[in-house]
Formats: structure tokens, sequence, C-alpha cells
């Protein structure tokens, strides 16, 4: 492959893994001219050594970071080692905590803020080829320091895009249910999704399930994960449902 436009790193971490892979279902389906590379980075080392490597063959590198309220303080010291060893990349923070407090996480230094669900905002990200200028569902620093702030993200059916990833082999369980309507004075959920439900439909969320039986994960038998193999088997019990929804 000749050097591509666009490096994505993301900063990959045990606890918040499930955001990556819904974003890269729905970036692997995706159509653009961009040409663009995914690395994983599990640790700060990595990052800085996968940032330097792709600032070397692409025109531009986005860290993509996703995390809780109460993990933003380390990561916020985290961030700051890596771009004082690795200047150049931006630096992309999305999830609960970036949408309740994106003025909060420009200023812990973070480039930009992902505001709200992430997919169609990576993919018009991806589309601009890293620039965030006018892509809707950001907020930025301009170059006088003024904060911008581009809009809400489109919100599409959740049938739209794949929970998981296919291309990268990264899985999830599987999400037939994404938001909350109970308005928990803790919990940012309801408030990032307008406190509401939305649901897959359950030909989408069988269908899944039937790749999963099939070994569409991976290799057939009982090398498929065992979350694949549960949610097959839960699919042959309860779907199609017994009734009409």
């Amino acid at each position: 492959m000749s050097n591509p436009d666009l490096v994505l790193v993301l900063r990959y971490r045990k606890a918040v893994t499930y955001g990556f892979h819904v974003l890269l279902g729905a970036l692997e389906e995706h159509d653009t001219t961009t040409s663009y590379e995914v690395v994983f980075a599990e640790t700060p080392e990595a990052t800085i050594t996968e940032i330097e490597a792709g600032l070397g063959r692409a025109k531009r590198v986005l860290v993509l970071w996703s995390f809780y309220s109460p993990d933003a303080e380390a990561l916020a010291a985290e961030l700051a080692t890596i771009k004082a060893a690795a200047p150049g990349a931006l630096h992309v923070a999305g999830g609960v905590h970036a949408t309740a407090e994106p003025v909060q996480t420009l200023d812990a230094g973070w480039d930009v803020a992902a505001i709200g669900e992430g997919e169609t905002t990576l993919l018009k990200l991806v589309d601009a080829g890293g620039d965030p200028t006018g892509v809707t569902g950001l907020a930025y620093r301009d170059a006088a320091g003024r904060v911008v702030k581009t809009g809400r993200p489109e919100r599409l059916p959740l049938d739209t895009f794949r929970g998981f990833s296919l291309r990268w082999h990264r899985f999830n369980a599987l999400e037939i249910t994404r938001g909350c309507a109970f308005s928990c004075r803790f919990c940012q959920t309801p408030f990032m999704f307008s406190a509401r439900f939305r649901h897959r439909s359950w030909r989408t969320s069988a269908g899944t399930s039937t790749r999963c039986a099939s070994g569409a994960f991976g290799t057939s038998g009982s090398s498929r994960p065992p979350r694949c193999r549960t949610a097959a088997r839960t699919s042959r019990r309860t779907w199609p449902p017994s009734r009409s929804c």
C-alpha cells in the first residue's frame, strides 16, 4: 500500500474497547476517497511509537481516545507525556466525558472533543482527511483560542451500522439497545442520548447472531469467541419472537 492520507491511532484500553469496535464497524463499510490506516496502541509507549511512525508516512495522524470521567485526570497526564514525546498528531477525545464536558476536555490538553454518538462524526472526519474544520459533532479551539462547536452530529438508526468489526476482528457483546430513559443524577448516558431508548431491529439482531453461529467472526467450531457462541444460542431460543413486534 502507498503512503496513506491519514493514520488513525486508537489509544486502546481494556476498559473502553466497545465504543471503538462500533466505530470500526461503521468505518469498514464506509466508502471514502481518503486512504487511511488503523493501528491499535495499548500503552503510552506504543502510542508514541505509532504517532512517530504515522507522521513519517501519512499527511495527518489522529489519535482517538475514549474514557469515562473517573479516568479523565490520569489520562490527561498520560496525554501530556505523549504530546511532549511525539508532537504533531491531533488528539481527539470521545465518549461520555467529552460529551458532557467538551471545554474541560480541551482545557485538559485534547485538541478536539467529539460530542454525542461517534459513527457519523468519525466517517466525516475521515472524509475530510482528518481536518476537523466544519465537521459536525466536534468542539475545538480556533487559531485565536476561541472554542468552536460545530453542532450536533447526525444520528442515524442503529441498524445503519454494525456494532463490531469484521475487518479488524474486534467484537462486542451484541448491542440491541442504546441510551437510557432514566435520568439518574450520577450518570451522563441519558443526557448523551436524549433520555430515550433506541433499538436495533430484531431482524438485524438475529442476523448478527446467525453470523456468529456460522463462524463469520473467525474460524468455525468451538474456537469462536464465547460471547458469539452465547449470542448464537440466545438467538436460536428467542428469535424470531412468538408474537409480532
